[in-house]
């Protein structure tokens, strides 16, 4: 008779333990007698773009609790993770105090529809403030989460949307005044930079072809800056033109669309295009101006050139130890992707992306290219003739006649792709060597007492 009064007593114990149990796991928390884990998303329905907070708290009695995320991806998203070094709880549970901290990674739905967030591993260091004693460790694992993610509203369907707070564009025109001829070159470049967006959010500029000019896009610079806690995303998206015919050249004008987050409206940015008048051949006069700028314009950048250069050497030794250590993080490869995009937009990668160019026997795609890999030796856009009066010799001038002529439709001789290699190889060696020298040159500085 005494066993059977006290078997109630245990199985509404069990059955209320139970019950806590499943209501801290339904509301994103686990619990131990020492430790709890929280988890949270703000907003709860987002917009394609909009950044979603993932908060990730952990309390510990008694003690202080510290955590680390573990990798994880979601479909259809972009994660990035903070360099905050978390924020400081203090709470107070059943007259006991609980400290720990919480970490946000924040998350950038890249679709519409139902977003999957996969269960997180955690790494929980928990330290008893009474004691020297050593931390332990705890590994733990938060369950999944989803939300809903939908396009703003009046926003087109197949165009990328932006979805921000602020957002700032910029653009410019180099050279910003010209009277082009055909062979010559204009680059356009647009800075896109906005608060609480990562850079690599922004959606890429389209390309599409124009008649008459010849379109050559750089790889895009993203890179992201922290101002008192707060991310700034800033995107760089530049392409140069190649003016393949004489006569009126219209570059066309950009769009971009974002969604003012606190506005709660859809806005649009129009960045003007430019019309150019083409001309078939250049007077004296511009050819005179153009030296003068061109010539100082390469001086100046010869030693920013080597500058560049050489830090590209020390990274990529550095890379390469790194690597060789086993060093393998989120944090790593997203430096090494930055470096390796450093390295396609470099000036030599740009020179052998036109000796493929010219091996095609394309006239205008080796054109194109040619003007491309001056302008990153040169760092503004530049002309041929002019590098070539400077760095070139008799047949490199005249294999670029030929080849600006062949891509103008007036043809006189055909274009020996080889010739033309071997020519910019010396031209660019002699160029290279004079670099050199300007660096290895020593200053003198004027007396103290003229």
């Amino acid at each position: 008779m005494k066993l059977s009064r006290r078997r109630p007593g245990w199985v509404g114990i069990a059955l209320l333990v139970l019950g806590l149990t499943l209501l801290l796991t339904a509301s994103g928390a686990i619990a131990t007698p020492e430790l709890i884990v929280r988890t949270s998303t703000s907003p709860e329905r987002a917009l394609v773009g909009e950044g979603i907070e993932l908060r990730f708290d952990v309390l510990a009695r008694a003690g202080w609790a510290r955590v680390e995320i573990g990798d994880f991806e979601v479909p259809g998203a972009l994660v990035l993770r903070t360099g905050s070094q978390g924020t400081r709880l203090d709470e107070s549970v059943d007259g006991a105090t609980w400290s720990g901290q919480r970490r946000v990674v924040l998350v950038f739905p890249q679709r519409a529809g139902i977003l999957e967030i996969p269960a997180v591993p955690l790494s929980i260091d928990v330290r008893d403030v009474t004691t020297n004693a050593p931390p332990t460790t705890h590994a733990r694992r938060v369950p999944e989460r989803s939300l809903e993610v939908s396009r703003p509203p009046g926003a087109p369907p197949d165009d990328a949307v932006l979805a921000t707070r602020d957002l700032v564009v910029e653009q410019t025109w180099q050279p910003e005044q010209s009277r082009p001829v055909v062979g010559d070159a204009v680059r356009r470049t647009i800075v896109r930079r906005a608060s609480g967006t990562p850079a690599m959010v922004f959606p890429p500029f389209p390309d599409p072809p124009a008649a008459g000019v010849g379109i050559y896009p750089d790889p895009p610079r993203v890179d992201d800056a922290t101002n008192r806690g707060r991310l700034e995303g800033r995107r760089v998206d530049s392409v140069t033109y190649v003016f393949e015919r004489a006569g009126t050249i219209e570059v066309p004008p950009r769009r971009v669309l974002w969604w003012d987050l606190d506005a709660g409206v859809l806005r649009n940015v129009d960045v003007p295009g430019r019309k150019f008048e083409v001309r078939a051949t250049a007077s004296s006069t511009d050819r005179a101006t153009a030296s003068s700028a061109d010539r100082a314009t390469a001086s100046s950048a010869e030693e920013s050139a080597g500058t560049r250069d050489s830090w590209m050497a020390i990274a990529l030794v550095g890379l390469v130890a790194m690597l060789l250590a086993g060093v393998s993080s989120p944090r790593l490869r997203t430096a090494a992707d930055g470096f390796w995009q450093e390295c396609r937009a470099s000036e030599p990668a740009a020179f052998y992306t036109f000796v493929r160019a010219a091996r095609t026997e394309n006239e205008t795609a080796t054109l194109g290219a040619l003007i491309a890999w001056l302008d990153r030796a040169l760092d503004r856009p530049a002309r041929v003739d002019v590098f070539l009066r400077e760095f070139g010799d008799a047949q490199a001038r005249s294999q670029i006649e030929r080849l600006q002529a062949a891509v103008g439709g007036r043809p006189r001789a055909p274009v020996d792709s080889a010739a033309l290699v071997r020519a910019m190889r010396r031209a660019r060696h002699t160029w290279q060597h004079r670099r050199r020298q300007r660096r290895e040159t020593p200053r003198e500085l004027p007396p103290l007492n003229p």
